[in-house]
């Protein structure tokens, strides 16, 4: 009987659970379009009259699992001394798909004179399952 209980006691230390379907199923990750939205290239302009900033931007949304529309950005104009002159913030109203890319073209706010250096970055989106 001891050689019994052994044995059907180790027999089931050895084998794992079950594993439930609904825990081994991947759900996606919360959206984060800050993460999620990664500006490839932004070059700003000013227009014709050479008054206001025209940004010239390409994102990338590298989420699999969620688009992002209404994209909103802020813009820092800042002088040499590093100290902001302006800070703007917009929203692009584009839709942009799961693990696609898209230009957009923006005019932003009067470029402020003293202008030494200028900074784009993705703040917020709202985000839509796929």
């Amino acid at each position: 009987l001891g050689i019994l209980y052994y044995w059907v006691s180790k027999g089931s230390q050895n084998n794992p659970a079950p594993v439930s379907t609904s825990a081994s199923a991947a759900a996606p990750a919360k959206a984060d379009p800050v993460k999620d939205l990664k500006v490839l290239r932004a070059t700003m302009q000013k227009d014709a009259l050479g008054a206001t900033a025209v940004w010239l931007v390409t994102i990338e949304n590298k989420s699999p699992s969620y688009a992002y529309s209404d994209i909103k950005y802020e813009t820092d104009y800042m002088g040499a001394d590093n100290n902001a002159l302006v800070v703007n913030e917009g929203t692009i109203t584009i839709n942009l798909a799961p693990e696609a890319q898209q230009n957009a073209e923006i005019r932003d706010t009067a470029y402020p004179t003293g202008t030494a250096w200028y900074n784009f970055k993705i703040t917020g989106a709202k985000a839509t399952a796929q």
